[in-house]
């Protein structure tokens, strides 16, 4: 914490404000916030103090910051990433290499879904409001369908690469009504 002097009384003043050392930490530019003796102050230079840090609200900081700005959007990386999964498993050079590389992303796909599920669901359990917003939004609302495309990458990634490897079961964990 920086310490200031402690003004006298028979000096005059000038406010000016300290240098933000940390970015994320610098706030909303409010008011200038520190004085300096006005010996220091000359009215024919041109000065440009910069700003005093005013505390960000709690909404535009940390994990709370980047669940509300998610957006749908965020799944066509999903889907990318699932097209180049199901692209290398079935091309036809039979290498096992182009297997492994094809399984690996196919790992994480299948991370990077349940990551921006996570943030979605507790992006619209903590703010509800942002639902409808996004709702009526006349481009957000165009990415709703990247959910489900990237959901079916992964569902023909189990097809191709988990009812092969791990037997007949995995294909109840694709369609369920199969016996």
């Amino acid at each position: 914490m920086t310490s200031y002097p402690v003004p006298r009384m028979t000096e005059s003043y000038q406010v000016t404000s300290p240098a933000a050392s940390d970015p994320d930490d610098e706030g909303i530019p409010g008011l200038d916030c520190r004085l300096q003796p006005a010996s220091t102050f000359h009215p024919n230079e041109h000065q440009n103090p910069e700003p005093c840090p005013v505390p960000k609200p709690i909404n535009e900081r940390g994990w709370r910051k980047i669940v509300r700005n998610f957006t749908p959007s965020w799944f066509t990386v999903n889907m990318g990433t699932g097209i180049v999964s199901i692209l290398l498993h079935n091309l036809p050079y039979n290498g096992d290499w182009l297997y492994w590389i094809s399984v690996v992303i196919f790992a994480l796909n299948v991370a990077l879904f349940l990551l921006f599920t996570f943030i979605s669901i507790v992006r619209y359990t903590v703010y509800p409001e942002i639902w409808f917003a996004m709702i009526r939004h006349p481009a957000q609302s165009l990415f709703i369908g990247t959910f489900p495309m990237g959901l079916a990458t992964i569902i023909n990634m189990i097809i191709f690469v988990c009812v092969p490897a791990w037997g007949e079961r995995f294909v109840k964990l694709v369609n369920p009504t199969t016996s």
